[in-house]
């Protein structure tokens, strides 16, 4: 058994000898034209995205109130952080519960 890998011959496979008179791969290859009644309709959810995006944006990146407070009790003295706290933020952020 013979196996031959032209593409040539590869293209022919299957197709009557009439199919393939007078047809080049280049003829196979080429696409329909694009169908111009093609529509896209856009949900009105997107309408509340750009929204929310909006007033997002208009937020500050930095809360400079709560920087400048969490800087003051640091310099103080004043602030505590709790152990517990910590590790039951760190376990719940992995998904597990504090026990």
């Amino acid at each position: 058994m013979r196996i031959d890998l032209n593409p040539s011959v590869i293209a022919d496979l299957g197709r009557s000898g009439e199919a393939t008179a007078g047809t080049k791969p280049a003829d196979m290859t080429q696409t329909a034209a694009p169908n111009t009644e093609d529509v896209a309709h856009l949900s009105s959810g997107s309408e509340a995205v750009q929204r929310l995006k909006a007033q997002l944006n208009a937020l500050p990146d930095i809360r400079q109130e709560q920087v400048d407070a969490l800087r003051q009790a640091v310099g103080d003295g004043t602030y505590k952080i709790s152990p517990h706290a910590v590790a039951a933020a760190m376990l719940s952020d992995l998904g597990l519960r504090a026990g």
